[in-house]
């Protein structure tokens, strides 16, 4: 069989190209077609239309300077995880790690990241990772592919915005088309889809996503029960033509959380922009509520908040002070920052 130089990354590679500011590269043409005094999040309901790249036939090959550049560029060590079409072109070494094809996943989610590689669409990423993960770093994971932010290539200490690079729709529609392919849904396949009522869209900030995950995810697992908030969702403010955006928003409820952190919000302006936002979220009949980096680290003072948004939610119960529960948010919250260390963030 004739060796190919092609490779497709999958599993925690892909997990890391994607979620690297080099991805961002593949949005510059939407970037720059945007008027310059636009919002951005107003244009942030597109997703980076990815090309559908068939996996090659042939076994991978790369050589060792060349898988050095690659896992260099993606940050993660070798071997590198790279997908084949079957058992037969499988070729592990210390450059590579063969992963088959999961035979539940139909063909062609793949896109070509550069001359030679290719990388596994976000969908097919998860179901990969899916194998892998615990339950929280797979639904952080999840979250971050539909996330609108990513590194700044610049600074890794700050971040930018981007387009998601696909939707639960498009999950949902992917973990659909996997189960028409078999006759009985494989564990990982499950674990997916079990997880996808729980995932977050259009979060600008891992922080975003951490304070969504615990006050919205079931008491049994470490959240507060209270539901899972749309993010970053456009609310018009009446008489005016501004458009506001509170990074957690429970519609039914007209309760939204903003996260607060030092840094964003120091200055003078910034603390007149957030008067003006708040004023302008009362005017829309929503409760807004600030959570400040001190709180979300603090259970005591996070509960304390919690408790203020179950007062303003129809049947939400406050949170006891109870130590088992106390005990399992812990955990919830160290899991969500572990998933994040892990990732990248």
């Amino acid at each position: 069989m004739k060796d190919t130089h092609d490779v497709f990354l999958t599993g925690r590679h892909a997990a890391a190209f994607l979620l690297s500011g080099i991805v961002k590269e593949f949005d510059d043409p939407f970037e720059a077609s945007l008027p310059s005094d636009a919002n951005y999040m107003a244009f942030r309901e597109g997703c980076i239309d990815f090309s559908s790249v068939p996996l090659a036939n042939t076994a991978p090959y790369i050589s060792k300077a060349d898988a050095l550049a690659v896992a260099e560029l993606v940050g993660v060590g070798l071997p590198l995880e790279v997908a084949v079409a079957n058992d037969e072109t499988r070729r592990c070494s210390r450059r590579l790690h063969c992963r088959t094809h999961p035979a539940s996943a139909p063909q062609g989610y793949y896109f070509q990241a550069a001359d030679e590689l290719y990388c596994a669409a976000p969908e097919l990423t998860l179901l990969v990772c899916a194998r892998q993960l615990a339950d929280v770093e797979l639904l952080v994971l999840a979250c971050l592919f539909v996330s609108i932010f990513t590194h700044d290539l610049s600074s890794q200490q700050k971040l930018a915005p981007r387009r998601k690079l696909t939707n639960v729709v498009r999950i949902e529609r992917f973990i659909d088309q996997c189960g028409t392919s078999c006759t009985k849904r494989p564990p990982a396949l499950q674990r997916l889809q079990r997880l996808m009522p729980y995932v977050v869209e259009d979060a600008a900030s891992p922080k975003e996503i951490e304070c969504a995950l615990r006050f919205g995810l079931a008491r049994d697992v470490g959240g507060c029960g209270f539901g899972m908030p749309l993010m970053n969702v456009p609310i018009k403010i009446t008489g005016t033509t501004r458009v506001r955006y509170p990074d957690l928003y429970w519609s039914k409820e007209g309760v939204a959380v903003d996260y607060d952190s030092k840094q964003e919000h120091s200055n003078s302006d910034a603390l007149e922009n957030d008067a003006l936002h708040a004023n302008d979220l009362a005017a829309a009949h929503v409760q807004r509520y600030v959570l400040t980096s001190g709180q979300l680290n603090s259970m005591l003072l996070f509960n304390r908040v919690a408790n203020q948004l179950a007062y303003d939610m129809d049947g939400a119960e406050k949170i006891p002070n109870n130590r088992s529960l106390h005990a399992t948010q812990n955990c919830l919250a160290q899991d969500i920052r572990n998933a994040f260390k892990k990732f990248g963030y």
